[in-house]
């Protein structure tokens, strides 16, 4: 089973998310306290603030109507402003996980190389999509979706072989036991594997997620396919628990998840851009004046209760279609989990290298993200068992 360190870190975080959403909820609703006597002053100072930017050297235009300098801006301080609200989370639940697991999980220098990774990408996804969108008003979510499209393809290329050695220390394993062990799996499945690495923090004073976490991932496509193991994988787990976990990564590669979920995301937003397109149209144009329009804006500012309802139905398009993006990748969890019983033949080894990875992790028995959870898991593979031995 696994264990009460385990179950205590998901209390925690529990608590720690908890905790966390009630301050951003009663900050912003200080501030909309404050502001709300004033609207009208605030509103006229940041129009006149946009106007100041608009009248400088960020107003530069490109192309009518796009100004990348003043988006850019923008884009970072609503970024940064959310993560200034995230901050007690993640304080709360680093603190929760170090007095749990007597251990640190991410070091600062990690943290703000990600965080400007994820700064630059969402800044460049804006300035796209807003340009698309000026440019190709009837077609730009189209647009949008085929360039990342592009953009994931290149990125799952472009990322382990360039940019990932910058992030973590990655270097090959040279267990030559190991790799002999690792490559007669590779030679049993008949798949290709370039080489298999093991994933190391730069960071050495303090223990980092590379000592704390015991995971393995497929990175790169096609030839250039490989396998990170991080360093407690290696310390903590026999050979053939190694063995049963590299067979579920295999399974992925057989299976060709990387595409899938290059292919599935992309229809993501796809669907996202284009119902959200629709739905505005709609919303501003054909049901503006129908009777729906007129109850909705009944006593309410007519454009601001527009709004409102096209920002609504936006948020329900992508919370649906995130469940059903979710749901697709856990299946094909549930896939590579299949893919690697049958290569192994060891439904308990299984179970007890998903009961050690828990244990190690201090992951809760009844969490799913974009993986099934660990009791999800276990009752799966029970059942692959069962049906392999009626065959």
């Amino acid at each position: 089973m696994v264990s009460k360190k385990a179950k205590r870190l998901s209390i925690g975080q529990q608590i720690a998310i908890s905790a966390t959403l009630l301050l951003p909820s009663a900050i912003g609703g200080g501030i909309i306290s404050i502001i709300d006597p004033h609207y009208n002053r605030v509103f006229r100072f940041v129009l006149t603030l946009h106007t100041v930017l608009l009248a400088s050297f960020l107003g530069w235009q490109p192309v009518p109507h796009w100004y990348p300098f003043i988006i850019c801006l923008y884009t970072i301080f609503v970024l940064y402003g959310f993560i200034v609200l995230l901050l007690p989370f993640f304080w709360l639940n680093g603190l929760i996980q170090r007095r749990i697991l007597k251990r640190y999980t991410y070091s600062f220098a990690l943290a703000a190389k990600n965080l400007g990774l994820f700064t630059i990408k969402c800044v460049l996804a804006l300035e796209v999509g807003i340009l698309l969108y000026v440019t190709l008003p009837q077609s730009w979510w189209l647009w949008m979706s085929l360039v990342y499209s592009g953009y994931a393809v290149l990125w799952a290329y472009w990322y382990p072989r360039y940019l990932l050695p910058h992030i973590v220390s990655l270097t090959p394993i040279n267990d030559i036991v190991l790799c002999q062990q690792f490559e007669r799996l590779c030679t049993r499945a008949g798949i290709k594997v370039h080489d298999f690495y093991v994933w190391k923090r730069h960071n050495t004073k303090r223990h980092t997620e590379s000592s704390s976490v015991a995971n393995a991932i497929v990175i790169g496509l096609g030839k250039m396919t490989g396998i990170m193991l991080t360093e407690s994988l290696l310390k903590n787990f026999s050979p053939a628990e190694l063995e049963i976990i590299l067979a579920h990564e295999l399974g992925h590669i057989a299976h060709y998840d990387m595409w899938r979920k290059i292919i599935d995301r992309a229809l993501f937003v796809l669907v996202v851009l284009s119902l959200s397109s629709l739905t505005r149209y709609l919303v501003f144009g054909p049901l503006k004046n129908s009777l729906l329009g007129m109850l909705v804006t009944i006593g309410a500012d007519s454009a601001n209760a527009l709004w409102l309802v096209a920002l609504l139905a936006i948020m329900l398009i992508i919370t649906f279609a995130l469940q059903l993006l979710i749901f697709y990748e856990r299946h094909l969890e549930y896939l590579a989990d299949e893919y690697a019983l049958k290569l192994t033949n060891d439904v308990q080894g299984f179970k007890s290298t998903l009961l050690h990875l828990a244990d190690i992790n201090a992951t809760s028995p009844n969490v799913a993200t974009t993986h099934p959870s660990l009791k999800q898991r276990l009752r799966h593979a029970d059942r692959y068992g069962i049906k392999d031995m009626l065959k």
